[in-house]
This record gives structure tokens, C-alpha cells and sequence, in this order.
């Protein structure tokens, strides 16, 4: 695969995370990250799974990066438009440093599933779906 393929796979996952966290900024859900796991809908549940795929499918660290997707769509909604984050009362700068650091954490298993996929053997492979 070449490398213009591989950006342009983690650029579409961007665009779609990107497309999701602005999407849902105004969301009054104050379940957070893991909230989205658990009490997910389809679309909740693609914004975790899609980037573990993309990190998965290029195998390069720097597709760790769409991790900073929600990061930079959180900073351009508060300093470029007239964003008010809904709940005032809680640390923000805190919660998107430990969100950012819990995406970076899910979508570094997409280096685990890669590693699982190369690791099976043509045979066993074979085995498994017959």
C-alpha cells in the first residue's frame, strides 16, 4: 500500500470523526466517551470502531493522530465561533486532555488487531472459516 493511499485512508476517517464530534457538540449528554460505548447507537459506536479499522488497515504510528481530530474541532468551535460549552461548571481543558488521551488509547488497538491479523498463519486462516 502505498503512502498516498494511507493518508488519504486516515483523511477520510478525520473527515468522519471531524463530521461526528462538531455534530455532536451541542449534545446535553454528560455521559461522556464511555458513555458512548456503552449507551451507543450505530453512529456512537462507528466513531470508536472506524478509527481502530483505518489505524489498523495503514499500520503507522502517525494514524494515531486522528485521535487529535475532536481536540482541534473543540478548539476551532470555541475560539473561531461563538460556542458556549454547555456545562460551565466542569474542568474542561481537563476532560478533553483525558478524552483525547482515552481515544488515543482505543485507537492504538487497532496496532493489536494488525498485529493479531498478521500473526495467523494461510492454514489456520483456512481452518477458521471452513
Amino acid at each position: 500500500m502505498s503512502n498516498l493511499s494511507r493518508g488519504a485512508i486516515v483523511f477520510v476517517a478525520a473527515l468522519m470523526i471531524g463530521a461526528y464530534t462538531y455534530a455532536s457538540s451541542s449534545d446535553l449528554d454528560r455521559n461522556g466517551a464511555l458513555g458512548a460505548i456503552v449507551f451507543s447507537t450505530a453512529a456512537d459506536c462507528a466513531v470508536f470502531i472506524l478509527p481502530v479499522l483505518a489505524v489498523a488497515l495503514v499500520n503507522r504510528w502517525w494514524a494515531l493522530s486522528l485521535a487529535l481530530v475532536p481536540l482541534a474541532v473543540e478548539f476551532y468551535l470555541h475560539e473561531a465561533t461563538d460556542y458556549v460549552y454547555p456545562f460551565h461548571e466542569d474542568p474542561y481543558p481537563a476532560l478533553v486532555i483525558m478524552g483525547t488521551a482515552f481515544l488515543l488509547l482505543i485507537y492504538s488497538l487497532g496496532f493489536l488487531l494488525r498485529a493479531a491479523f498478521d500473526r495467523m498463519k494461510p492454514e489456520r486462516l483456512r481452518d477458521l472459516l471452513s
